[in-house]
């Protein structure tokens, strides 16, 4: 169990109270029916092309919207807890975390070799609870890579692909 500062403690100011820890611990499960909020850019044309503007790949930055509740809104992702330049003008996408969490994208390119019996490195992703001290609904998507934890994607095919899965997913929830 992992102890947080206090809304008094955190040294971050213009941040709603309600986002802050106060001792709630992190959950280990993200609910699939939840809702996940990502901030990004404006998008020049209005909707998700080929990507979402600045999207991390490896570890990109959510808030969840149950734990967000009872009076969290998607617009809580805008607040920058590290630095305090909030993103009042960003735009927020969203995703159910079961999306997230069922999405698999093969890499067509994989060198067949004997030890991977014929199968192609499989991208998957995580969604993973954690709670900074003023922003408790803070998750982060993992990338996975054959099960393994990926620090980097060197393809550019790869990182290509990735990206235009989520604007699609973005863009399909953005018309819901």
């Amino acid at each position: 169990m992992q102890e947080f500062p206090s809304e008094s403690e955190c040294a971050e100011k213009g941040i709603p109270a309600r986002l802050h820890c106060c001792g709630r611990e992190s959950v280990q499960i993200i609910d699939s029916d939840d809702w996940l909020y990502m901030r990004h850019p404006p998008l020049s044309n209005g909707v998700y092309g080929f990507e979402i503007p600045e999207h991390r790949i490896e570890d990109q930055s959510v808030n969840s919207r149950k734990l967000s509740l009872p009076d969290g809104v998607p617009e809580d992702v805008l607040f920058d807890t590290k630095h305090g330049k909030h993103h009042f003008d960003y735009q927020v996408a969203r995703f159910r975390a079961s999306e997230i969490n069922s999405l698999e994208i093969p890499n067509p390119n994989t060198v067949i070799v004997e030890c991977k019996e014929n199968e192609m490195d499989m991208y998957r992703f995580t969604v993973t609870h954690e709670p900074a001290p003023c922003m408790y609904p803070h998750c982060c998507i993992f990338l996975t890579k054959n099960k393994n934890t990926v620090k980097k994607v060197n393809s550019p095919y790869m990182k290509s692909a990735i990206r235009a899965k989520f604007a699609k997913l973005a863009e399909q929830n953005r018309l819901s």
